[in-house]
């Protein structure tokens, strides 16, 4: 990971780090994700963010998906290039 990159995930992260919950870092609540409740956030076209809700009781929506207007806490799975 060169510099200009580890900038652009260090920017991510403390957007993360201040961010009362994922609303606020500008994610939709109707967000698709993956069956664990995660999802991935692109960083660039090349690299991104695999994220998800670190909750003893998820926040659920009428829907049965992740209410992400709820989420307060975040796990990072994953940090690396796409497809890996």
């Amino acid at each position: 990971m060169g510099p200009e990159l580890a900038i652009k995930f260090r920017a991510v992260l403390e957007d993360l780090a201040i961010a009362d919950s994922m609303s606020d870092f500008g994610i939709s609540p109707d967000l698709v994700t993956d069956a664990d409740g995660s999802f991935t956030l692109p960083i660039t076209s090349d690299f991104s963010i695999q994220i998800a809700p670190s909750h003893l009781k998820l926040p659920m929506d009428a829907n049965g998906s992740v209410n992400w207007d709820e989420v307060r806490r975040i796990r990072i799975l994953r940090i690396g290039q796409n497809n890996d």
